[in-house]
């Protein structure tokens, strides 16, 4: 399998990862679909609960790109660090929009938090 290669269906990558429940005091879900004639994904999403935030989620698909620098913790690591942020912007819209962290955020969180590396 190459794994470079954009557009490359992805299937199985993660197979056997148990993903938490629950991330930064927040719901973690894992939402699959790979139902024919419908574009198939693999992605966990994180809610957030903070003020002013109501509906307000982020997603992230469980993919070779999301996972080049740290392996599947990269997408718990990214989830978490957008979550943490969420004081920095006034509402839900500004949040999902504007926010957007770091290759460096995601790695001092991981850091921070060996308990939740993945392998």
């Amino acid at each position: 399998m190459i794994f470079d290669t954009p557009g490359l269906v992805q299937e199985g990558i993660c197979d056997g990862i148990v993903w938490p429940t629950a991330l930064a005091g927040e719901t973690l879900t894992e939402e699959k679909r790979d139902d024919p004639g419908r574009q198939s994904y693999h992605r966990l999403k994180i809610t957030c609960n903070y003020e002013g935030h109501q509906d307000c989620a982020r997603n992230r698909n469980v993919s070779f790109q999301h996972m080049a620098h740290y392996g599947p913790t990269e997408i718990i690591g990214f989830l978490a660090v957008w979550r943490e942020r969420a004081h920095e912007f006034l509402n839900k819209g500004m949040h999902a929009r504007y926010c957007h962290p770091s290759h460096a955020q995601v790695k001092a969180w991981i850091d921070a938090h060996p308990e939740h590396v993945l392998s």
